[in-house]
């Protein structure tokens, strides 16, 4: 998969899942196929791109 930043034009990433087993699931289950909840859950840590585990994500916002 690749994703662009939409004020940067220029700047692309491209987001490699390991397991194609994997990808499926992360679409499929974990985001229900909605690309634009998985677009917002792309954050930039330690310049990588990475895609939070949403189920991780309402965790962390649940102690918060």
């Amino acid at each position: 998969m690749t994703a662009q930043h939409l004020e940067r034009q220029n700047e692309s990433f491209v987001i490699e899942i390991r397991g194609a087993d994997k990808v499926e699931m992360l679409i499929n289950k974990e985001f229900a196929g909605d690309f634009n909840l998985m677009a917002s859950h792309l954050k930039i840590m330690n310049k990588r791109m990475v895609l939070l585990n949403p189920r991780f994500v309402k965790k962390h916002q649940s102690t918060d």
